[in-house]
């Protein structure tokens, strides 16, 4: 699902470099590289060494090669915004980024980081969560200087002050264990039809696909999947979940059926079938695998 092409603003020469590049995120789209840029435009290739990022300039970035790029999160502080979420061409894509004004101040790219989920600023940097539980902490600013921990680690020394600001995800900074918890309780509030603003509510009972409610619940689904914590009988739920979701969206589109999602857009419609189905069927596999263990 990549190789797209690279629209008309960013093979105008007489844009600004910084304006063409701003103009590429505004329409959704980015490098599909391990890359990152800055304000300046300036597009560096980097490699993974020793849980620290390390820019190498013999990286060559194909700016040809683009990808959709979706938000999970946006989170505004002070004249800055800190935004981050997933790409359409591969689910082990994720990117993050902070704007302010309007304008880049940085964005960066992975091909292996799974989507990130979530965002903390403090005084010390910023820290940014993925879906497979490691944070990427930006130090002072510096995307040159980002150094990668895994979730139970970067919880465990956290300083929280007055100035912390975070996305709306409590789980982030959990214990794990009660993490894992929490997760199986929210998706067991999926099938009660009584619990509203669920993503199963919403869906079974309101015909509307909420992305934020989903992109959550597949958060959930993924953390008791990768601690493989629970009872068998308790991924007979995930995998409820799962089928039923894949109901609904066959039926959305099958003409003989009279079920029908209100908000199934084409834009929506793209994202179930560029990124929504693989994400799911993952889950799936992985919950069948941690059911006969």
């Amino acid at each position: 699902m990549k190789k797209l092409l690279v629209f008309d603003v960013c093979s105008a020469p007489f844009w600004p470099a910084a304006a063409a590049m701003n103009a590429l995120i505004d329409q959704e789209h980015f490098y599909y590289a391990d890359c990152m840029a800055t304000n300046s435009s300036r597009v560096m290739g980097y490699r993974i060494r020793n849980d620290k990022v390390e820019i190498d300039d013999a990286i060559v970035v194909d700016e040809s090669d683009l990808t959709l790029i979706f938000e999970n999160f946006s989170v505004k502080i002070g004249n800055s915004t800190y935004s981050g979420g997933e790409a359409a061409s591969h689910g082990s894509c994720g990117f993050f980024c902070k704007r302010t004004g309007g304008l880049l101040d940085w964005i960066v790219m992975s091909t292996e980081s799974n989507p990130f989920t979530s965002v903390e600023v403090n005084e010390d940097g910023v820290r940014f969560g993925t879906s497979s539980g490691l944070i990427w902490t930006v130090p002072n600013d510096n995307i040159g200087a980002i150094h990668i921990e895994k979730e139970e680690l970067a919880a465990s020394g956290l300083k929280r002050d007055a100035g912390s600001q975070a996305t709306n995800d409590p789980g982030l900074w959990q214990d794990p264990d009660a993490r894992v918890e929490n997760a199986w309780q929210r998706l067991a509030d999926n099938k009660n039809d009584g619990i509203e603003n669920t993503f199963c509510h919403e869906l079974f009972e309101l015909n509307n696909f909420d992305e934020a409610l989903f992109v959550s619940l597949c958060d959930d689904m993924g953390v008791v999947l990768d601690k493989h914590a629970g009872p068998k009988e308790n991924y007979k739920l995930v995998a409820w979940i799962i089928s039923c979701t894949f109901r609904c969206v066959f039926s959305h589109f099958d003409k003989a059926d009279s079920y029908t999602i209100t908000n199934f857009d084409d834009a929506l419609a793209r994202k179930w079938g560029a990124q929504y189905v693989d994400q799911l069927r993952d889950l799936l596999e992985k919950t069948v695998s941690a059911a006969v263990k």
